[in-house]
Order: structure tokens, then C-alpha cells, then sequence
């Protein structure tokens, strides 16, 4: 099942609201969505990019390490749910974060 990139984004922040986990993610929060998003966007200077991208689309945030507890737990509960497309849906809020910054699609 694949959502659309803003329907992801809806469904992240609504989960985050749902558990009121206040606080800093912990460092163990932080490592594993790091390495979860790496397995589908790579590691290093690429993949690096497309998650700082992809999490200032999901929580306007630039960096893991300025993650919730609440928000670290949505993503970790998102990416290991086989119930998702989640590569589809990571690529589609790249996408549409893209699309937020003025970035064209360029047509094969």
C-alpha cells in the first residue's frame, strides 16, 4: 500500500500527536532511523542529502538530530512496517520536496 508524499506526511505527524512522546529522540533513535533511511537511500554524501531532504518535508527538520522522541518512533514504526511501499513512499516526499523547492521534473 503506498501513500501519496503529502498523505505520508499527514499520517507522521498525525502518529507523533497520537503518543505526546515530548523530548530529543535519543541517540539510539537517531542512529536507527539513520541507518533504515540509508538502506533505501544509501550512505554518504547522496544519501546523506536525500534524508536531510526527506525529513524537512516529513517535520520541517534538517537534521535526525533534532528529532522528537515521537517523531524518531513514527519513522521507525513507518520504515519497518511491511504493510507500506516504503521505498515508493520515501522517493515520492523526495519528490514532492523537490516540487516545494522549486524543482523541475525533467521529462526522459
Amino acid at each position: 500500500m503506498s501513500r501519496t508524499a503529502e498523505e505520508l506526511r499527514e499520517d507522521l505527524k498525525q502518529r507523533v500527536r497520537e503518543t505526546n512522546w515530548v523530548g530529543p529522540a535519543t541517540e539510539k533513535q537517531v542512529g536507527y532511523v539513520c541507518g533504515l533511511l540509508g538502506k533505501i537511500v544509501g550512505i554518504g554524501m547522496p544519501g546523506d542529502m536525500a534524508r536531510h531532504q526527506l525529513l524537512d518535508f516529513l517535520f520541517g527538520k534538517s537534521s535526525s538530530k533534532n528529532l522528537t522522541k515521537g517523531e524518531a518512533n513514527a519513522l521507525i514504526d513507518w520504515l519497518t512496517d511491511p504493510e507500506h511501499s516504503v521505498s515508493e513512499e520515501v522517493y515520492a516526499a523526495l519528490g514532492a520536496w523537490g516540487a516545494e523547492h522549486g524543482q523541475m521534473e525533467m521529462p526522459l
